[in-house]
Protein backbone atom coordinates (compact mmCIF):
# COMPACT_ATOMS: atom_id res chain seq x y z
CA UNK A 1 0.00 0.00 0.00
CA UNK A 2 1.68 3.18 -1.20
CA UNK A 3 5.07 1.42 -1.27
CA UNK A 4 4.40 -0.19 2.12
CA UNK A 5 4.28 -4.00 2.08
CA UNK A 6 3.05 -6.09 4.97
CA UNK A 7 3.81 -9.83 5.19
CA UNK A 8 5.65 -9.78 8.47
CA UNK A 9 8.25 -7.77 6.54
CA UNK A 10 7.36 -4.14 5.81
CA UNK A 11 9.11 -1.27 4.10
CA UNK A 12 8.21 2.31 5.07
CA UNK A 13 10.00 5.09 3.23
CA UNK A 14 13.17 3.07 2.75
CA UNK A 15 13.01 1.72 6.31
CA UNK A 16 12.80 -2.06 6.46
CA UNK A 17 10.94 -3.59 9.39
CA UNK A 18 11.24 -7.33 10.00
CA UNK A 19 8.96 -8.66 12.72
CA UNK A 20 9.24 -5.42 14.73
CA UNK A 21 12.99 -5.17 14.03
CA UNK A 22 13.86 -2.16 11.85
CA UNK A 23 16.87 -1.98 9.57
CA UNK A 24 17.95 1.38 8.10
CA UNK A 25 21.00 1.41 5.85
CA UNK A 26 22.81 -1.33 7.70
CA UNK A 27 21.45 -0.06 11.01
CA UNK A 28 19.32 -2.58 12.86
CA UNK A 29 17.30 -1.90 15.98
CA UNK A 30 16.04 -4.53 18.42
CA UNK A 31 14.20 -3.28 21.47
CA UNK A 32 16.29 -0.14 21.79
CA UNK A 33 19.44 -2.06 20.91
CA UNK A 34 20.83 -1.03 17.51
CA UNK A 35 23.78 -2.17 15.45
CA UNK A 36 25.44 0.43 13.19
CA UNK A 37 28.00 -0.98 10.79
CA UNK A 38 28.79 -3.83 13.17
CA UNK A 39 28.92 -1.49 16.18
CA UNK A 40 26.36 -2.25 18.87
CA UNK A 41 24.33 0.65 20.24
CA UNK A 42 22.35 0.04 23.42
CA UNK A 43 19.95 2.79 24.50
CA UNK A 44 22.02 5.45 22.75
CA UNK A 45 25.26 3.95 24.04
CA UNK A 46 27.71 2.83 21.36
CA UNK A 47 29.58 -0.33 22.25
CA UNK A 48 32.34 -1.91 20.15
CA UNK A 49 34.88 -4.30 21.67
CA UNK A 50 34.28 -2.94 25.17
CA UNK A 51 34.41 0.65 23.85
CA UNK A 52 31.31 2.61 24.88
CA UNK A 53 30.29 5.92 23.30
CA UNK A 54 27.46 8.06 24.67
CA UNK A 55 26.80 11.65 23.67
CA UNK A 56 30.27 11.91 22.15
CA UNK A 57 31.82 10.49 25.32
CA UNK A 58 33.95 7.38 24.66
CA UNK A 59 34.40 4.79 27.38
CA UNK A 60 37.14 2.18 26.85
CA UNK A 61 37.04 -0.65 29.36
CA UNK A 62 35.53 1.65 32.01
CA UNK A 63 37.89 4.51 31.08
CA UNK A 64 36.11 7.61 29.73
CA UNK A 65 37.73 9.39 26.78
CA UNK A 66 36.24 12.72 25.64
CA UNK A 67 38.13 14.42 22.82
CA UNK A 68 41.49 13.08 23.95
CA UNK A 69 40.35 13.60 27.56
CA UNK A 70 40.72 10.41 29.60
CA UNK A 71 38.82 9.96 32.85
CA UNK A 72 39.51 7.09 35.24
CA UNK A 73 37.72 7.07 38.57
CA UNK A 74 37.26 10.84 38.51
CA UNK A 75 40.85 11.32 37.31
CA UNK A 76 41.00 12.76 33.79
CA UNK A 77 43.86 13.49 31.43
CA UNK A 78 43.44 16.44 29.03
CA UNK A 79 46.18 16.80 26.45
CA UNK A 80 48.66 15.17 28.80
CA UNK A 81 47.40 17.24 31.74
CA UNK A 82 46.00 15.18 34.62
CA UNK A 83 42.74 16.41 36.11
CA UNK A 84 41.62 14.98 39.46
CA UNK A 85 38.13 16.00 40.50
CA UNK A 86 38.26 19.18 38.42
CA UNK A 87 41.81 19.91 39.58
CA UNK A 88 44.41 19.63 36.84
CA UNK A 89 47.98 18.62 37.50
CA UNK A 90 50.77 18.91 34.94
CA UNK A 91 54.36 18.44 36.02
CA UNK A 92 53.62 19.70 39.53
CA UNK A 93 51.40 22.48 38.13
CA UNK A 94 47.92 22.37 39.65
CA UNK A 95 44.95 24.26 38.22
CA UNK A 96 41.59 24.45 39.98
CA UNK A 97 38.85 26.95 39.18
CA UNK A 98 41.31 29.19 37.33
CA UNK A 99 43.72 29.01 40.26
CA UNK A 100 47.14 27.73 39.17
CA UNK A 101 49.48 26.08 41.64
CA UNK A 102 53.08 25.62 40.48
CA UNK A 103 55.17 23.52 42.84
CA UNK A 104 53.05 24.58 45.80
CA UNK A 105 52.95 28.22 44.62
CA UNK A 106 49.46 29.52 43.81
CA UNK A 107 49.12 31.82 40.80
CA UNK A 108 45.76 33.51 40.18
CA UNK A 109 45.73 35.82 37.17
CA UNK A 110 49.22 37.19 37.77
CA UNK A 111 48.52 36.95 41.50
CA UNK A 112 51.08 34.74 43.23
CA UNK A 113 50.50 33.10 46.58
CA UNK A 114 53.45 31.52 48.36
CA UNK A 115 52.90 29.96 51.76
CA UNK A 116 49.87 32.15 52.49
CA UNK A 117 51.65 35.27 51.17
CA UNK A 118 49.83 36.83 48.22
CA UNK A 119 51.60 39.09 45.73
CA UNK A 120 49.43 41.28 43.48
CA UNK A 121 51.24 43.51 41.01
CA UNK A 122 54.18 43.84 43.38
CA UNK A 123 51.88 44.38 46.37
CA UNK A 124 52.22 41.67 48.99
CA UNK A 125 49.03 40.51 50.68
CA UNK A 126 49.28 38.34 53.80
CA UNK A 127 46.03 36.72 54.87
CA UNK A 128 44.02 39.34 52.97
CA UNK A 129 46.12 42.18 54.42
CA UNK A 130 48.02 44.24 51.81
CA UNK A 131 51.66 45.06 52.46
CA UNK A 132 53.32 47.87 50.49
CA UNK A 133 57.04 48.43 50.86
CA UNK A 134 57.17 46.59 54.18
CA UNK A 135 54.31 48.73 55.54
CA UNK A 136 51.18 46.78 56.44
CA UNK A 137 47.92 48.64 55.93
CA UNK A 138 44.49 47.39 57.09
CA UNK A 139 41.67 49.94 57.05
CA UNK A 140 43.73 52.60 58.77
CA UNK A 141 45.69 49.98 60.68
CA UNK A 142 49.32 49.91 59.59
CA UNK A 143 52.26 47.85 60.66
CA UNK A 144 55.77 49.25 60.28
CA UNK A 145 58.69 47.00 61.12
CA UNK A 146 56.57 44.69 63.25
CA UNK A 147 54.94 47.55 65.19
CA UNK A 148 51.17 47.77 64.77
CA UNK A 149 49.74 51.25 64.51
CA UNK A 150 45.95 51.74 64.85
CA UNK A 151 44.82 55.27 64.11
CA UNK A 152 48.15 56.69 65.33
CA UNK A 153 48.13 54.42 68.39
CA UNK A 154 50.87 51.79 68.36
CA UNK A 155 49.97 48.39 69.71
CA UNK A 156 52.57 45.69 70.22
CA UNK A 157 51.54 42.50 72.01
CA UNK A 158 47.84 42.29 72.63
CA UNK A 159 46.94 41.64 69.01
CA UNK A 160 47.86 38.17 67.79
CA UNK A 161 46.91 36.29 64.64
CA UNK A 162 47.06 32.50 64.25
CA UNK A 163 45.98 30.99 60.93
CA UNK A 164 42.93 33.17 60.37
CA UNK A 165 42.13 33.17 64.10
CA UNK A 166 42.98 36.52 65.66
CA UNK A 167 42.85 37.75 69.21
CA UNK A 168 42.37 41.49 69.71
CA UNK A 169 42.52 42.74 73.26
CA UNK A 170 41.49 39.33 74.58
CA UNK A 171 38.59 39.06 72.10
CA UNK A 172 38.80 36.05 69.81
CA UNK A 173 37.99 36.54 66.12
CA UNK A 174 37.53 33.38 64.01
CA UNK A 175 36.91 33.80 60.29
CA UNK A 176 35.36 37.22 60.78
CA UNK A 177 33.30 36.02 63.75
CA UNK A 178 33.93 37.87 67.01
CA UNK A 179 33.88 35.57 70.01
CA UNK A 180 34.27 36.76 73.61
CA UNK A 181 33.28 34.46 76.45
CA UNK A 182 30.72 32.62 74.35
CA UNK A 183 29.44 35.83 72.76
CA UNK A 184 29.97 36.02 69.00
CA UNK A 185 29.33 38.89 66.62
CA UNK A 186 29.16 38.52 62.85
CA UNK A 187 27.89 41.18 60.44
CA UNK A 188 26.06 43.01 63.22
CA UNK A 189 24.38 39.80 64.41
CA UNK A 190 25.14 39.09 68.05
CA UNK A 191 24.95 35.56 69.37
CA UNK A 192 25.07 35.09 73.14
CA UNK A 193 25.23 31.47 74.28
CA UNK A 194 23.31 30.24 71.23
CA UNK A 195 20.73 33.06 71.45
CA UNK A 196 20.64 35.30 68.38
CA UNK A 197 20.41 39.03 69.04
CA UNK A 198 19.84 41.39 66.09
CA UNK A 199 19.42 45.08 66.72
CA UNK A 200 18.50 44.49 70.37
CA UNK A 201 15.90 41.86 69.40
Amino acid sequence: VFGISVVGISVVVGIIVVFGISVVVGISVVVGISVVFGILVVLGFLVDFGILVDFGIIVVFGIIVVVSIIVVFGISVVFGIIVVFGISVDFGILVDFGIIVVFGIIVVVSIIVVFGILVVLGIIVVFGIPVVFGILVVLGISVVFGIIVVFGISVVVGISVVVGISVVFGILVVLGFLVDSGISVDFGILVVFGILVVFGL
